[in-house]
């Protein structure tokens, strides 16, 4: 099935994808590819997830078992926020660089 959304060209949403898909053997082509541990990267150390989701919002998330579509929606939630505030920015400058 997820092969099936790469080759219909879907846009995959996640943190730290690169070992998930180093795990399964799978190249995603990266215009793809839509990875919030990069997107919220200043240069330094990279965030996780639970740490992002926590100063963003204010919400704990994997306290107990690991939960693949609570880490999505999770991550899915980051990238909102940051097309969100992408937008607010580029309002303030009437969307010129």
């Amino acid at each position: 099935k997820f092969w099936t959304l790469i080759k219909r060209n879907c846009t995959i949403i996640g943190h730290g994808l690169k070992s998930d898909f180093t795990g399964i053997n799978i190249k995603v082509p990266d215009d793809q590819v839509i990875d919030t541990a990069k997107i919220y990267w200043n240069g330094g150390r990279l965030l996780s997830l639970k740490y992002l989701f926590h100063k963003m919002f204010g919400q704990s998330i994997q306290d107990n078992n690991h939960d693949s579509y609570e880490d999505a929606y999770a991550a899915f939630v980051l990238y909102e926020k940051y097309k969100e505030e992408l937008f607010k920015e580029a309002k303030k400058s009437n969307y010129k660089i």
